[in-house]
């Protein structure tokens, strides 16, 4: 990445700063003037679910960093399981490809006390 030129585009909600609007909104526009050999996401779950369907859906190459709690960081407590994955042992970078086969990205997360929620 560092070899690459870079454009930075900065998008807030309200507009203060930046373009207003969503982060996938501006997204979208991007894919529907530019071509891209890939698309790094990390952020809130939703928005990176988005993120990897819209990237899937032109083709594009997508990971994405998830987040989740990790107690013990090597996989032994399941604090961080996501559907099948451990996000401290098999993360926490995944393919798009991967992480859209998981019924858990994009709709559920583990609360701190261990209990499955919706997003």
């Amino acid at each position: 990445l560092e070899n690459n030129k870079h454009k930075v585009i900065v998008v807030t909600e309200d507009g203060t700063y930046g373009k207003k609007g969503f982060v996938t909104d501006v997204l979208e526009e991007l894919l529907g003037q530019n071509s891209f050999d890939a698309v790094y996401t990390c952020g809130p779950e939703l928005m990176m679910y988005k993120t990897v369907n819209l990237a899937r859906s032109n083709q594009i190459f997508v990971q994405a960093s998830l987040e989740r709690m990790m107690k013990c960081g090597i996989g032994i407590c399941g604090s961080c399981c996501t559907s099948k994955d451990l996000v401290c042992r098999d993360g926490t970078v995944f393919d798009g490809d991967h992480l859209i086969q998981n019924d858990e990205f994009g709709h559920q997360y583990r609360a701190k006390s261990g209990i499955l929620e919706q997003i």
